[in-house]
């Protein structure tokens, strides 16, 4: 175990981190990996040998470190690849065109920087550039497995294609696409980084019958929102199983707290040993009926619990009472999903409605000292104590309707029952499989984009949604 920074080259420590990765200790092979980033680089291949094990670890915050700690001499090709897929994955897509344009003229057939521009372009909803960097990627390497597949996907969704059967075995197109009975069971086989080390040796089920009677972890993978989108799920084991545990973020138990089940609600384990079963929270519909089913909306299940803050409406003028998110966090996913200022100061003028900020963290901080703050009611402290979601629950049941895009909000309004505008980009993330299909809750209309970048078509739709809402409540007082 390595104790001086100094005495040991980038190599050791993966090495190190692999030997915790092997027993399932993930935590503490990330964190080797962490006091790595500092490190001076030795030579281009230490660099990147270094650099492609963060990335595989999704370590981006971690790459970033690195890459900016790499002297000038070792930053080639491979080095401003790293440095866009790190900043893609920061949701800077500014920076990261800069990096694969760097990397490309640095190596023109630099396949994975073709293939990083083309998957940044798809995330933008560019089509057109889209297939033009997957095409020179696949020009660079035609036996590139990726980029065939990312190059028939996008040709597929701009309508050059009909049939796509390079991707049959891909499970966000299955979704995409409404097919639920393939998406599923190839949704199970996803790769994901935290299974929990106590968990490691605990068998998985494969069928609701096999949690019958025993005591069954769900744990949860990714984000807030992914756990509350799917906490549904977990009433349906706790109906066969003799004890459920879910195990996610603490911030989450409140609200959790509420889904009405027999389901025992953890962060830290408090008795691992009770566990017979474990299973990620976002695979429990490959045991339930559910996944063959083509809309998962059903009656809302989760509640606000009482709150002094937020026990009447708020006064409105007489107008429509709407909730608003406009941005969500800084990551990949956030490419072209949140509302820019110039469509979100339009639709904040809307006579028919007052709006109520839900925003939390940057999408704040950016509109300070600007028109857009005299068109809406800030609550600043907003859900600033340790559970999540407390005081966003308790006022969106006050309003009349949620207008958000794409973010954590939108999966706790759905949950609780909420009238839910959900504006979309072009392509949308798979779950909302481009709103052609099916949706995950009934209180939800989505708005998507009809072409790339085009919010303003989505906030006129709004408006004209909002205008017939308020409208219809009008008339039923």
């Amino acid at each position: 175990m390595p104790t001086a920074l100094g005495r040991h080259t980038h190599a050791n420590f993966i090495e190190w981190a692999d030997r915790f990765f092997a027993v399932g200790k993930y935590d503490a092979g990330d964190k080797v990996l962490r006091q790595a980033c500092s490190l001076p680089s030795q030579s281009l291949d230490d660099t990147n040998a270094f650099a492609q094990k963060l990335l595989s670890r999704g370590g981006y915050k971690d790459l970033s470190l690195f890459l900016g700690n790499v002297p000038v001499a070792l930053r080639d090709a491979a080095y401003w690849r790293f440095a866009g897929e790190a900043a893609f994955q920061h949701g800077d897509a500014r920076t990261a065109h800069h990096a694969y344009d760097t990397a490309i003229e640095l190596e023109p057939d630099a396949v994975e920087a073709h293939l990083g521009r083309g998957v940044l372009y798809m995330a933008e909803g560019n089509g057109a550039q889209a297939i033009a960097a997957l095409r020179d990627a696949l020009n660079a390497d035609p036996t590139h497995v990726v980029a065939a597949r990312t190059l028939a996907k996008v040709r597929f969704l701009v309508g050059e294609i009909t049939k796509a059967p390079e991707l049959d075995d891909d499970w966000a197109f299955a979704f995409e696409t409404g097919d639920l009975a393939r998406a599923w069971p190839l949704y199970r086989e996803r790769k994901f980084f935290n299974r929990p080390a106590v968990l490691k040796d605990k068998p998985e089920p494969q069928d609701l019958s096999d949690v019958a009677g025993r005591t069954i972890c769900l744990y949860s993978e990714q984000g807030l929102g992914d756990v509350l989108q799917f906490a549904r799920f977990a009433k349906d084991v706790a109906k066969v199983a003799d004890k459920v545990i879910l195990r996610c973020p603490t911030q989450l138990h409140a609200i959790l707290g509420t889904l009405d089940a027999d389901i025992a609600i953890e962060g830290k384990l408090s008795d691992p040993a009770e566990i017979e079963m474990a299973l990620p929270l976002m695979s429990v519909p490959c045991l339930l009926d559910a996944g063959a089913q083509t809309n998962h909306a059903g009656e809302p299940y989760l509640r606000a619990p009482p709150n002094p803050r937020f026990s009447t409406p708020p006064d409105a003028s007489g107008r429509l009472r709407v909730g608003i998110v406009w941005q969500g966090s800084r990551a990949a996913v956030d490419i072209g999903r949140s509302l820019p200022h110039g469509p979100l100061s339009k639709l904040l003028r809307h006579k028919a409605a007052t709006f109520f900020s839900l925003q939390a963290g940057g999408g704040l901080d950016d509109i300070q000292g600007t028109e857009l703050i005299r068109h809406l009611t800030i609550y600043p402290d907003l859900d600033a104590g340790t559970s999540a979601f407390l005081d966003s629950a308790a006022l969106m049941t006050q309003l009349d309707l949620v207008v958000c895009t794409d973010t954590s909000v939108a999966h706790l309004a759905g949950a609780l029952g909420v009238p839910t505008f959900l504006m979309l980009k072009h392509w949308p993330d798979w779950r909302w499989s481009m709103g052609k299909s099916w949706n995950w809750y009934q209180s939800m209309t989505m708005v998507h984009q009809p072409k790339h970048g085009d919010w303003n078509s989505v906030v006129s739709k709004v408006g004209e949604m909002i205008e017939r809402k308020a409208n219809e409540m009008g008339a039923q007082n």
